[in-house]
């Protein structure tokens, strides 16, 4: 046999093998320094507050009937500050993060900005 026919029968075995064991939620998470990140565009570990009725009450009342907290800004990836999730689309990172703490402290929906171009 060939040395090429084997190495091409060799490395489709491989990822034949591999791919069909490769766990989905791997996918969605990078681990450094210990410590495991969420790059899912669900953010599901994500930390909330609970709504402070004293602050809420300050919101302008126009925001306050609409009921969200809109981001705006660049999107473009600048990591941590915001990046993009694993589906390429949903933008993550620390701005995300803490808008999501002033919208549930304000007791608002937040919407985040969207990507750009995508």
């Amino acid at each position: 046999m060939k040395f090429s026919t084997f190495f091409g029968i060799t490395a489709a075995a491989t990822l034949l093998l591999t791919g069909c064991g490769t766990d989905p939620e791997a996918a969605n998470t990078v681990k450094a320094a210990g410590v495991t990140f969420d790059l899912s565009p669900e953010q599901a570990g994500r930390i909330h507050v609970p709504k402070d009725e004293a602050a809420a009450a300050l919101v302008p009342k126009a925001i306050r009937d609409r009921g969200t907290l809109l981001v705006t800004g660049p999107s473009g990836a600048a990591p941590p500050l915001r990046f993009y999730a694993t589906d390429d689309k949903t933008v993550i990172g620390s701005e995300v993060d803490l808008a999501t703490l002033f919208a549930d402290k304000l007791g608002l929906k937040l919407v985040p900005p969207s990507p750009i171009g995508r």
